[in-house]
């Protein structure tokens, strides 16, 4: 019988206190074996709050090594500085992420104005998809509709909607050319 199969059956049939004392030494062993540094800069490279520290903390219980604040802490400053970049801002406004108003202030004028710019965008390409539903419909209606009057108002509304969608593409344009993201 393999030391494997010992334990199974030793958790299966021993006492339930046993089995958790066995868990709770694998977490213990694990808070000890973490890189907290790394943890610290995953944190913050996912521009995550700073309360997630102490989460950690509290996952740990009473093993948690003070030590390990400030580790994590320098870990996290150097995951934010990659965070906090205007090309990520940009990108994450665009993709609707929510900020955290994680970035230190020499960072966060700079990516609020990137991450506003990605949320504008979002926001005229959303419009944009809408419109391009209603241009569809309405031309289906077109086709459709015999009354001339009725053709004339839905080409008349048809018209409208193309120069709505003209006019994102052209904020588009005009939003991503002035997007100088370095």
């Amino acid at each position: 019988m393999s030391t494997l199969q010992f334990l199974i059956i030793l958790c299966l049939i021993g006492p339930l206190a046993g089995c958790v004392a066995l868990t709770q030494n694998s977490e213990k062993a694990t808070c000890a074996q973490t890189d907290w540094y790394e943890l610290g800069r995953r944190d913050g490279s996912q521009g995550l709050p700073g309360e997630r520290l102490p989460q950690h903390q509290r996952e740990c219980g009473t093993d948690f090594n003070p030590d390990w604040k400030a580790i994590y802490s320098n870990g996290r400053d150097a995951g934010l500085v990659d965070y906090c970049e205007a090309r990520n801002a940009f990108d994450m406004g665009r993709m609707g992420v929510a900020y955290y108003n994680v970035c230190p202030s020499n960072f966060e004028t700079r990516f609020l104005a990137q991450y506003k710019k990605g949320q504008d965008i979002r926001n005229i390409e959303t419009q944009n998809h809408k419109l391009d539903a209603k241009i569809n419909d309405i031309h289906s209606q077109i086709v459709r509709v015999s009354d001339p009057l009725q053709q004339t108002s839905l080409a008349s509304e048809l018209e409208e909607l193309q120069k709505l969608r003209a006019q994102n593409e052209r904020d588009l344009s005009e939003i991503s050319s002035g997007a100088s993201i370095n």
